[in-house]
């Protein structure tokens, strides 16, 4: 049987970086594949992981800003 794999939460520094961007583009949250790179880079997540922080982050923190 696989062991189960622990969700951990990503680095404060990490998501205030995210968040910040999302705050600075909240007229239209969707970033670029450039600029998904570009975080992804600077964040150490893969694309994969940036994609799917903003599909949540749309859905969690886009209501409240």
């Amino acid at each position: 049987k696989p062991p189960k794999r622990r969700r951990g939460n990503l680095p404060k520094s990490t998501t205030a970086l995210l968040k910040n961007w999302l705050a600075q583009h909240k007229k239209h949250p969707y970033p670029t594949e450039e600029e998904k790179s570009a975080l992804a880079k600077e964040t150490r997540l893969s694309l994969q992981q940036i994609s799917n922080w903003f599909i949540n982050a749309r859905r969690r923190h886009l209501p409240h800003l």
